[in-house]
């Protein structure tokens, strides 16, 4: 079997600018986009404050916390002390 590189897909992403693979930034360390943990901390913030519109927005924002505690422990955890009180 032989692959072949689809030169469509191809993207070349010099130092400068965010590296990006699967939704994780692979510049100098894996980590999680800028945008996407401010967006979880509003989400949160929502939550606690009793401002929460959707009610399936637990669930997923418990999900996306752990998924931020496997690249930025320390965020994850200021975060889920809001969380849980």
């Amino acid at each position: 079997m032989r692959f072949e590189i689809a030169e469509e897909k191809t993207l070349i992403l010099r130092r400068g600018r965010r590296q990006e693979v699967c939704g994780v930034v692979v510049n100098d360390r894996p980590g999680v986009p800028r945008p996407w943990r401010r967006r979880l901390r509003a989400e949160v913030h929502q939550i606690v404050t009793g401002r929460a519109r959707d009610p399936s927005l637990l669930g997923r924002v418990r999900g996306e916390l752990a998924f931020l505690h496997s690249f930025h422990p320390e965020e994850a955890g200021k975060l889920l002390q809001n969380f849980f009180f």
